[in-house]
């Protein structure tokens, strides 16, 4: 995160009952950790700024990039991952690795281009990413079902 140049405000949090043990490999250690499967919904996941957010998906559209302070690329994921991140789940062709993405079967966000991708969180979040427009949006607190016609709205301005 520090790369990217994102607030330290953010924090994962864990649920409650969902605790497991991990070894070091290396060192042979033991430890708890809490498990942070998803959003922030029903008490766990990652609590972000929408500028953090917007930071994040800046760098996965520039597959796994970001431009520093200088001007030059640093590399923080590989561009393999971010293939990944996109490749469609065969049991959910809308979904990759955390990421919804655009084309499938049927268009996650039909006003979004068919390359688009979104990170969708808890209470109305989400970051769009479309590589045909260089654009990353992120949206808060949006009802869901009015997503797709922000979406609209915007190509609508930009175009």
């Amino acid at each position: 995160m520090k790369p990217l140049g994102c607030t330290s405000d953010w924090r994962w949090v864990g649920y409650d009952d969902a605790w497991t043990e991990i070894t070091d490999r290396r060192t042979g250690a033991r430890r708890r950790v809490q498990s942070v499967p998803g959003g922030t919904h029903w008490g766990g996941g990652v609590s972000i700024s929408a500028r953090d957010q917007a930071r994040i998906a800046r760098m996965m559209l520039a597959g796994g990039q970001h431009m520093n302070a200088a001007g030059q690329a640093v590399r923080i994921v590989s561009e393999a991952w971010i293939r990944l991140m996109q490749t469609p789940c065969p049991i959910a062709p809308f979904y990759g690795l955390l990421t919804w993405l655009n084309d499938g079967p049927k268009q996650v966000y039909p006003a979004a281009s068919r390359r688009s991708s979104f990170m969708i969180g808890a209470g109305g979040q989400c970051a769009w990413m479309d590589p045909e427009r260089d654009l990353v949006v992120v949206s808060r607190w949006l009802t869901p079902e009015h997503t797709n016609e922000f979406f609209r709205r915007v190509v609508l301005a930009l175009d």
